[in-house]
């Protein structure tokens, strides 16, 4: 109607190539052509055909490929491949079934006690030291004895401190293989653990009235409840005050912690309790 172009976009609110591109349509299809049309891409160039979909997916499941090994097989994009993969929510891999963990927990205060040696930094100007570690299976308490030698006599003098400490009797101690506590035969080796087949540690834990068990070689997690407190008191202990002057010192915060470890510290593992508050409801439920 002889309105000029600039006025009319200006008047709808529209661009001059929106302008044009409708204009075209119209004059292409009349009335008909300014109706609302879909963005789809005519064609697809890249689209999995049913065979190459299904070879996908049969690749996906037997032999666990990604898109990157399975483009050069289909003859297609890794892209392409990967969207698809989505689409068919094999995106991710099922993760393989796993045995179940079994756990194990002792049913009574001292039936288990578990024990190992944590190698301690060496302080400015001193040799390294060894902490005696023990953990009752049941209560989980905790009492640590440090040491300036590895020795079958610090072992024993650990488990005799343990017993008071605890507050119960030890029945039973698991250790590992280590000569400390057990003797370990050696291809032509003509010596044995001593006398009755039994070395020093055993003989001692006998005469007291507990018996000693050992692990299975390179089986550390069977003693996993002492492994996992030498963890957490790296974390909590050691790592954040590395700076002690003297073993002294280092003794007298060790002593510090155990308080706070059984007594405060509670635990998932005993459904929020802390390792006092277990034993003494064990005590409590068995009149003891």
């Amino acid at each position: 109607n002889g309105v000029a172009v600039t006025a009319l976009t200006h008047r709808y609110g529209i661009s001059r190539t929106t302008f044009y591109r409708w204009r075209k349509r119209y004059l292409s299809h009349g009335l008909g052509g300014l109706g609302n049309r879909t963005s789809r891409p005519h064609r697809v160039h890249y689209r999995l055909s049913k065979p190459q979909g299904d070879q996908v997916v049969q690749l996906r499941g037997s032999r666990h490929l990604g898109p990157a090994r399975l483009a050069p097989l289909v003859q297609v994009p890794q892209t392409t491949i990967y969207r698809y993969l989505r689409c068919r929510g094999m995106g991710r891999l099922p993760k393989p079934a796993r045995a179940p963990v079994v756990r194990y927990e002792s049913k009574a205060p001292g039936e288990l006690v578990h024990l190992d040696v944590l190698h301690l930094f060496a302080l400015k100007g001193q040799k390294p030291a060894y902490q005696f570690t023990l953990v009752d299976g049941y209560t989980r308490m905790a009492y640590a004895f440090i040491a300036p030698k590895r020795t079958t006599q610090a072992a024993l003098e650990s488990v005799a401190q343990a017993r008071s400490y605890f507050g119960f009797p030890i029945q039973r101690v698991l250790t590992d293989n280590d000569v400390t506590f057990a003797w370990t035969p050696r291809p032509g080796w003509r010596g044995g653990p001593g006398e009755g087949g039994m070395t020093r540690f055993s003989r001692t834990l006998k005469e007291w009235g507990t018996r000693h068990s050992v692990t299975r070689i390179r089986r550390p997690q069977t003693n996993g409840k002492v492994e996992r407190f030498h963890r957490t008191i790296r974390e909590e202990l050691y790592r954040p005050h590395s700076l002690f002057s003297s073993e002294t010192e280092r003794s007298a915060a060790l002593s510090k912690y155990l308080s706070y470890y059984n007594n405060c510290r509670h635990h998932m593992a005993l459904e929020g309790l802390t390792p006092v508050q277990r034993r003494n409801a064990f005590f409590k439920a068995h009149g003891v």
